[in-house]
């Protein structure tokens, strides 16, 4: 670890540490330190010159401290040896570190790789004066030690993790917060969002909130990527536990990706209101019978993708067009997964769910199959074993359409995981255009034993079959079970509503017997 001062590095940069003899500071976790690591920032902020800037390096000690400030439009590099090894303690109730001046970071500070212990009556980062743009925090520990929810501002002040409105560009790498009002706290600075920020591998554990991203109605925080991380909402020492895990307010497209949250909390562990686009992919959603998994209020396009939740999914009737695959829904909560009526455009649910909720969600799946569109586009499909035995087809439970147009489920039955019988009708609403411009409006089937009579060389033989829905002009497949490499021509046509003939053409230049075999028929109807 370089020991030198006011070196110019390769990139342009220069290293000033705090313990050298010119700043003096001791790391011995008795003497304050605040002034010397002060007068340290202060040099390198003057002497940084790159996009870089100047490093702050704070070699292994225990370094006690009040505040330290930050000038914006300065760049500088403030660098631990590790959380393990570089701590600073804080005392006092100030804010641990703070801003000076107002506007845009131009080259913003990079803090990394030490461990900050609170005294539990402020925030860690608080830097308010601004926009904060293109900033990084890695490899931090952040111990804030506050004595419960109850007590979440000590004279005015809250503690929080990191209180950074309008939060830009900015990564957060390997970063663990405990004991906050909130861990991660972004909101906007006059009207300009947070956005395009990205959290990797960070943690919040016994904090109120852990992830609480808030935008306005007007300029919404976008752009959020959420990789790997976690909340433990534990209790407090009061005993209370969080409220929520992660929380955005008025925003565009957040992904989250093995993401979880994790303990009983009061209100969800994921709420989300006003969002569009949001992603869940492979996310854990704790939660119990009175405590929701992951609460969707007035969002768009929201799609998760595999996981797991444990309590409740619900979706109120202002949001639209959700898409849930291949979700398994566990554990006692109530109700596994609400939907508002009119709320979704498509929902495609898999997985294997714990057999003692199965009843419960029998009763959703059948609401959602009866529900009113209330002029929503509404489909839903399940598969796998999701619902096991759920659909109840002898008693015409609903499959496919809407309200009163449901069309008839008879003939259809399961066959294993996934897999569903051949149906003896399919309605498709407005119709499947195939190919070039061939549209229908729906597929039917029938079929029967039929054993044709012995035809002599170029003779014909023809039958009937019932194929209720079939109209004159529809298009029409045949086969029989005992064509094989014979020359044996065979056709079909609708030839009155609701009847198909089949004809056979014998072109072997001989008598030929077919003997019994299964006659089916397929009808295109346009």
């Amino acid at each position: 670890m370089p020991t030198y001062d006011g070196t110019i590095l390769d990139d342009g940069g220069a290293v000033f540490n705090v313990r050298s003899a010119a700043f003096g500071a001791v790391g011995d976790g008795v003497n304050d330190d605040t002034a010397e690591i002060q007068a340290a920032i202060n040099a390198a902020q003057a002497a940084g010159v790159s996009r870089h800037g100047a490093t702050v390096l704070l070699p292994p000690g225990k370094y006690k401290f009040t505040q330290l400030v930050f000038t914006r439009g300065k760049s500088v590099r403030f660098v631990g040896a590790g959380q393990s090894a570089t701590v600073l303690a804080h005392t006092g109730s100030n804010d641990m570190f703070v801003d000076s001046g107002s506007g845009t970071w131009a080259f913003a500070p990079h803090f990394e790789g030490f461990r900050v212990e609170g005294s539990g009556s402020a925030s860690a980062f608080n830097f308010s004066g601004g926009i904060n743009r293109n900033m990084r925090f890695q490899e931090l520990q952040i111990l804030l030690n506050q004595e419960g929810y109850d007590e979440q501002e000590v004279d005015g002040r809250v503690h929080d993790g990191f209180r950074l409105p309008a939060c830009v560009s900015t990564v957060f790498d390997q970063v663990e917060v405990l004991d906050a009002r909130y861990a991660f706290y972004l909101s906007h600075y006059d009207g300009t969002p947070s956005s395009q920020t990205t959290f990797r591998n960070c943690k919040s554990e016994r904090s109120k909130r852990g992830f609480y991203i808030q935008g306005t109605s007007t300029n919404r925080a976008g752009g959020f990527l959420f990789l790997n991380c976690k909340t433990e909402l534990g209790a407090a020492e009061n005993g209370s536990n969080g409220d929520v895990g992660f929380s955005l307010e008025y925003g565009n497209h957040p992904v989250f990706i093995r993401c979880s949250s994790e303990d009983d909390a009061t209100q969800a562990h994921y709420a989300l209101s006003n969002v569009e686009a949001p992603q869940f992919i492979n996310c854990s959603f704790s939660g119990s019978a009175t405590v929701t998994s992951l609460s969707l209020v007035s969002c768009k396009g929201a799609q998760i993708s595999g996981g797991r939740a444990a309590g409740a999914v619900t979706v109120d009737s202002a949001s639209t067009a959700l898409i849930v695959d291949n979700l398994v829904l566990g554990g006692a909560g109530e109700s596994q997964l609400s939907v508002a009526a009119g709320s979704y455009d498509i929902a495609v649910m898999t997985g294997d769910p714990a057999s003692t909720i199965v009843a419960r969600r029998k009763k959703r799946l059948e609401e959602y199959y009866n529900a009113s569109s209330g002029g929503a586009v509404q489909r839903f499909f399940a598969d796998g074993d999701t619902f096991p035995r759920a659909v109840d087809l002898a008693n015409g439970v609903r499959q496919f359409g809407t309200g009163s147009a449901a069309v008839d489920a008879t003939s259809w039955e399961r066959r294993g995981a996934g897999a569903i019988g051949t149906p003896s009708r399919i309605v498709v609403d407005d119709g499947i255009t195939v190919g070039g411009g061939l549209k229908v409006s729906a597929l039917l089937g029938a079929s029967t034993n039929w054993d044709p009579p012995s035809m002599a060389a170029d003779a014909a033989a023809s039958t009937t079959l019932s194929v209720p829905g079939a109209t004159t002009g529809s298009v029409v497949i045949a086969t029989h079970a005992q064509i094989g490499a014979q020359d044996i021509l065979i056709s079909g046509h609708v030839q009155a509503a609701d009847t198909v003939r089949v004809v056979l053409h014998n072109k072997t230049g001989g008598t030929v017997d077919l003997g019994n075999g299964t006659l089916r028929a397929w009808v295109f109807v346009p």
